[in-house]
């Protein structure tokens, strides 16, 4: 098992144990410690104040992409910083790709986690090796970030202690879940790497495509294909993604029904996929048609073998801006003469930045 499938497999593990509803609606800060250890008080701020060089304030809330921050220093409920972000450590791959989206990527990131591989890691900016709820900080230390980020439900209260109030160093945490919360992220990123420029273009990059996408999607006649998507395999049976999950969100934007009524990841039996009949199945990057069969013997025959792959699982489980290029490739899957990956615009046409490779060339899973 590679180190993307290793990550995937733990955070739908974290997900089931910390009763995780999509990707929102658990923080660390609420956590349980250790019976061993006494719990960790971390102060939680919305409101981030940056001192602008002309001597104006700009003020941003991280509450529109479902995000905070733990503040070392608070200043009545707000963290406060002086000028932009210089000196960044991502540890989550959707927030590095964004940087790199607004242009920022090369004048502000100085450390990244393992999994954060798009772009590939210049010389200069170091690969931090991470686990479930561990973090080398001491590695993080010796880059004398000015900011931390990462996503929710991934590293214990007293691992981001040692970040926060040992080393002084402010954890953002983001958690968009939707397409507005995506936009309101570039935006806060935009604003605190001093790209905010870039961001406004993204997004309209991001709402033009949008549009397209719901014009195409309105031509198709008749009920939508129900899916199953399969995750891969549990103790008993295959995880899936059900409702509230930005999955779920993504397969409503091209006329497809989650056959999953559940919320969250739920793993099921064999018996409870068959009784649910999907039309089709959708298989994560990690697994085949081979693999389905052997959780839930025969029933691709009775569908016709009517099961596509996801080439690059990438697009649809980081939730950042190239999540448009999933929903045109997954619609382009299952309406081929109503949808297709070419109709979306060039990212660099909007924005001016050349983003190598090509997202298109990431979702096809040629790059």
């Amino acid at each position: 098992m590679d180190q993307a499938t290793r990550r995937n497999v733990i955070v739908i593990v974290a997900a089931i144990v910390v009763v995780f509803a999509g990707f929102s609606g658990y923080l660390v800060l609420h956590r349980a410690s250790s019976t061993s250890s006494p719990s960790i008080s971390l102060q939680e701020a919305s409101t981030v104040i940056i001192h602008n060089s002309n001597g104006t304030n700009t003020s941003l809330n991280l509450s529109y992409s479902n995000s905070f921050v733990y503040v070392p220093n608070i200043d009545h409920g707000n963290l406060v910083i002086n000028q932009s972000l210089h000196r960044i450590v991502s540890l989550v791959p959707s927030v590095t790709v964004t940087l790199y989206g607004l242009d920022a990527y090369y004048s502000t990131v100085v450390g990244v986690d393992q999994y954060s591989t798009y772009p590939a890691p210049p010389v200069g900016v170091q690969v931090i090796n991470i686990e479930l709820s561990s973090l080398p900080v001491e590695d993080i230390a010796n880059l004398s970030p000015d900011a931390v980020m990462s996503t929710s439900g991934y590293f214990t209260t007293q691992v981001i202690n040692q970040i926060v109030n040992v080393l002084d160093i402010p954890f953002f945490v983001f958690n968009p879940n939707n397409m507005s919360q995506i936009e309101s992220q570039n935006v806060q990123l935009g604003i605190l790497t001093g790209t905010y420029q870039n961001a406004l273009k993204i997004n309209e990059w991001m709402n033009s495509n949008l549009a397209i996408l719901h014009d195409d999607t309105e031509r198709i006649p008749g009920k939508p294909i129900t899916v199953f998507y399969d995750l891969g395999p549990g103790s008993t049976g295959l995880y899936t993604a059900g409702n509230g999950t930005f999955i779920d969100q993504i397969f409503s934007l091209v006329h497809l029904k989650n056959v999953v009524n559940q919320t969250g990841y739920p793993e099921l039996s064999a018996s409870q996929i068959e009784d649910l009949k999907p039309d089709w199945i959708l298989l994560d990057q990690y697994y085949n048609q081979s693999s389905f069969n052997q959780s839930v013997p025969g029933y691709l025959s009775i569908i016709h073998d009517n099961a596509t792959r996801i080439a690059n699982d990438s697009f649809l489980n980081e939730n950042d801006f190239r999540t448009v290029y999933a929903a045109f490739w997954m619609g382009s899957q299952f309406y081929p003469d109503y949808i297709s990956l070419a109709n979306v615009t060039p990212f660099d046409q909007t924005t001016g930045i050349y983003l190598n490779p090509p997202p298109q060339d990431g979702v096809n899973g040629t790059q």
